[in-house]
C-alpha cells in the first residue's frame, strides 16, 4: 500500500497530538496530586518538601512534621 505525502503528514499530525494530549493530561494529573499532598501536609502543620522532573512525572514528596 503506498501513501501519498499528504495523507502520511496527517498520520504524523494525528499521532504528535495525540502524544502531547497525553503529556498533557498526565502532567496535569500529576500537578494536582502533588498541590492535594502539599495542603494535607500544611493541614497537619508539616513542612512539605516536593522534588520534581520538568513535566512532573518523576516526583518525590515528603512531609516533616513540626
Amino acid at each position: 500500500m503506498k501513501y501519498n505525502a499528504k495523507a502520511y503528514a496527517s498520520i504524523v499530525a494525528a499521532v504528535v497530538s495525540v502524544l502531547f494530549l497525553i503529556i498533557g493530561y498526565t502532567s496535569v494529573t500529576s500537578h494536582l496530586t502533588i498541590v492535594e499532598a502539599t495542603n494535607a501536609c500544611y493541614d497537619m502543620n508539616g513542612n512539605p518538601s516536593v522534588e520534581k522532573d520538568l513535566f512532573g512525572f518523576n516526583w518525590s514528596f515528603s512531609c516533616k512534621e513540626d
